[in-house]
Parts: structure tokens; C-alpha cells; sequence
């Protein structure tokens, strides 16, 4: 228990987080840099993270767009890494894109730490999610709403019965946001299987 409660303590430090309601898992956190980089495994987990590929200027490949009246395009002038971001527009609901992870049993039991930079002037927020038994299972991050690029971190263990695996990068409704650099990887710390604070 003792072991425990000083990771848990360890990690509210690392991830700098305040708490989540009861139907929310993991944390999330603003940052100027990837404060868990070191902790996290090499392999890239997300395709088209970095908001390079288009299919056309209004079309980011791998990703799809969510919500009705919500428009996604490619941004040059205000990026924070290559060559453009992603600009999501929401209109009456909340806009945003999404990555479904192939093989989302492989993940299964496995902690999943989520990375990327956001800009914003309104609520725009990341999130991972995992379906289980037909419950999703959400780890919010927020961005401040202060005009600026923010780094949002959240982390999740998936359940031991997920049957999908997501990322989302979400605006709400009324709001335009930018997402450059997401990245997603594996947590190489141990979270309690039921971390809810």
C-alpha cells in the first residue's frame, strides 16, 4: 500500500495534475515541454502525428473528422513543429478528429501516455479513450483558453477488456483549435489498474 501511495504521489508530481470526476481515468496537464519523455517508450503509436499528411488541404490522413458543421484544415502560418498543424473548427456541437489504434487488444493492461500541442482561444481539449463491454473510458487534458500554444499531456491504463482504442483532439462548440506534434506512446511506470482520484 505504502509503495502504492508514494507512486501515486510521484506521478501527481510528474504530470503536475489536478483531479478528474468519477467517470474519468488518468490525468492530464498543461506543460511547455513533454515532461514524461523519459519515461515513455520509443515507439510512435500514432500515425500522422505531426499533422503533415493531407489527403487534400481540408482532409488530414489517418485522422477523421467529427461533428456536425466541424471543419479540419491544414494550418502553415501558425505551427509549432514542420511544416503545418491541424485547425479544427466546431460549429453547433463539438468538432474534433480522431485516431482509432489498430490491434486495440494488444493494449490491453497497458498504460498509454498521450502528448501534443494545442493553441486555442476558447475550451479545446485532448482526450484518450478506451471502450470496454460497451463503457468508454475517457483521460481528459484542457487547454487554459489563454491565447497561446499549450503542451497537453493525459495518461490512461486500458482495461483488461477494451475493445477500442482512441485519440481524440477536440474543439467545443463555437471554438477554432490547432494541433501540431501529437504524439502517443507507452507509460513505462506502473498506474493502479483503477486510478481515480
Amino acid at each position: 500500500m505504502r509503495y502504492v501511495f508514494h507512486g501515486l504521489i510521484v506521478l501527481l508530481l510528474l504530470t503536475n495534475s489536478g483531479c478528474d470526476s468519477s467517470k474519468k481515468t488518468g490525468l492530464g496537464n498543461t506543460d511547455s515541454a513533454n515532461p514524461a519523455a523519459s519515461l515513455t517508450t520509443s515507439t510512435e503509436l500514432l500515425a500522422n502525428g505531426g499533422m503533415e499528411v493531407w489527403t487534400n488541404p481540408t482532409t488530414l490522413t489517418h485522422w477523421t473528422l467529427v461533428g456536425t458543421g466541424a471543419t479540419s484544415a491544414q494550418k502553415k502560418t501558425k505551427r509549432m513543429a514542420g511544416t503545418y498543424s491541424a485547425r479544427v473548427t466546431a460549429a453547433g456541437v463539438s468538432g474534433y478528429i480522431e485516431q482509432d489504434l489498430a490491434n486495440p487488444k494488444s493494449y490491453r493492461n497497458k498504460t498509454l501516455f498521450l502528448g501534443s500541442w494545442v493553441y486555442a482561444t476558447g475550451d479545446a481539449r485532448l482526450l484518450l479513450r478506451y471502450s470496454a463491454e460497451g463503457v468508454n473510458t475517457d483521460a481528459w487534458a484542457f487547454h487554459s483558453s489563454n491565447p497561446g500554444w499549450e503542451y497537453l499531456t493525459a495518461i490512461t491504463k486500458i482495461g483488461g477488456t477494451a475493445t477500442q482504442v482512441s485519440v481524440i483532439l477536440l474543439a467545443t462548440p463555437g471554438v477554432t483549435a490547432l494541433f501540431d506534434d501529437a504524439s502517443l506512446s507507452i507509460y513505462k511506470k506502473t498506474i493502479p489498474a483503477d486510478h481515480r482520484t
